[in-house]
Formats: structure tokens, C-alpha cells, sequence
């Protein structure tokens, strides 16, 4: 995660110390090479002790610049839509939205991507991003935007490939899903079978609403399940 602070033009990133290598580059790329650089300590958290690596330092241009485009000091809860960013630099906002506060999870038959952040930050990325996302649900304080199968492969597929700054973590994760390639009901028997599912259960009367809020869809998503099984839609 990284802050502003409030009293100086001090800026601070810290991250899993798995991810210490990532700060490094960071590092390099901006030609920092102040006290300290790149720390690593272990602190105490909710799930127990953590190593945590982190680097700070002080720019007043890049203070001023983050705080322009919404990065606020005491930002909890108050972020939203960046200000200012070229259209052009989104995907490399986004991914860097997914790095630290996303997660790509890969099963046989299919693969998901979700996102977590404040209300604001959540709707702008699924306005944005070119590709079916749900909309922005409540997750425990905060919000969440997900998306499964093959609209989060797209997903994946645009944030990541050629990407020149990633995660690594998540970047290898992205590259066995574009290695894998798409996973559709022609070639997943398992998702086929999802498929015929949701359409025997349109086909006993339930809404698309409500099987839309039962596998965590949306009803868009869901209208392109009944149109592979070549499901008749009700008349509204």
C-alpha cells in the first residue's frame, strides 16, 4: 500500500516482503538513492506478523502531482476517480489498481479477477475497463467489482499482456492465463454443464435477476448463457 503524509511532502510505499524486488525497480526507475532506499521489518497485523518491505522519500513535484490526481493524504475511504490522467495511461492505472488491491485466481474450467477499493474508485474501473465488469458490491467497509470466465479473461488479457510495469506475482499469474487461453463452454465440459444449469433453472421460472445475484453474475452475462443453450427469453 502507499500514503501521502499530511505534515511533510513525504510519500511512502510498502508491500508484502515477497514483493521487495518490485520496490527495487521502483527505486531504480525514479533514481532515487536517498537513506535507507529499501527497507525490510516484520510488524504485527490482524492475521499475525508480517514482513512488510517498504521504501519513503521526499518530492515535493511528486507529493503535488499525486495529491492533483486524488492521492490524498488520509485517503482511506475517500478515494476516487483519478483526476487528470490521460485516457491513454488508464490501462496502466488500472493495473496498478490490480497489483496491489486485486486478485486473479485461476481454476480448471475458467479464471476470475476481482478488485477491491472505495465506491468511487470501483464504479470508475468498471465504466472503464472495456470489458463486462459486475457492479460495485459491498465487501465488508469497502467495495468490490468482479468479473469470471471469458469477460475476465479480457480482462487480464488487456491489463497485462506487453505490459511494461507489473507486479511480478500477479504479471506470471496473467501470463498462465493468456498462455491457457480463454476458457468457453466448447472446450470446458464443466462450464457447459454450468451453462445447462442456469438455463434448466430459467426454464423452471426462475428470473434473470435472480440467477444473476445467485452465481454472481450480471443479467447481461447471464442472457449469453441462455443464448448458447438457445434458451427462448420470457416476455417481460
Amino acid at each position: 500500500d502507499g500514503c501521502v503524509l499530511s505534515t511533510r511532502k513525504d510519500i511512502q510505499i510498502a508491500l508484502n516482503s515477497r514483493d521487495h524486488g518490485h520496490l527495487e525497480r521502483f527505486a531504480k526507475d525514479i533514481e532515487y538513492s536517498g537513506p535507507g532506499i529499501v527497507k525490510r521489518y516484520d510488524t504485527e497485523t490482524t492475521y499475525g506478523k508480517l514482513s512488510v518491505s517498504s521504501v519513503s522519500l521526499r518530492s515535493e513535484p511528486m507529493w503535488d502531482a499525486l495529491v492533483a490526481t486524488g492521492c490524498i493524504p488520509n485517503k482511506t475511504f475517500a478515494t476516487h476517480a483519478p483526476l487528470g490522467v490521460p485516457d491513454h495511461l488508464n490501462k496502466d492505472f488500472i493495473r496498478g489498481l490490480v497489483d496491489g488491491d486485486g486478485g486473479i485466481y485461476i481454476y480448471p474450467d475458467h479464471e476470475s479477477l476481482e478488485l477491491v477499493g472505495d465506491y468511487g474508485i470501483i464504479e470508475w474501473v468498471g465504466n472503464t475497463i472495456p470489458m463486462e465488469m459486475s457492479a460495485p458490491q459491498r465487501h465488508k467497509s469497502i467495495w468490490r467489482t468482479r468479473t469470471r470466465s471469458w469477460s475476465a479473461f479480457g480482462v487480464i488479457d488487456w491489463l497485462y499482456r506487453d505490459a511494461e510495469v507489473s507486479l511480478e506475482r500477479k504479471q506470471d499469474l496473467a501470463q498462465r492465463v493468456m498462455e491457457r487461453g480463454p476458457m468457453s463452454p466448447q472446450h470446458s465440459p464443466a462450464l457447459e454443464g454450468l451453462y445447462h444449469e442456469v438455463a434448466a433453472r430459467y426454464k423452471s421460472g426462475e428470473s434473470i435477476s435472480l440467477l444473476a445475484k445467485e452465481y454472481n453474475e450480471s443479467p447481461r452475462v447471464i442472457k449469453r448463457m441462455l443464448g448458447y443453450t438457445k434458451t427462448n427469453l420470457r416476455r417481460a
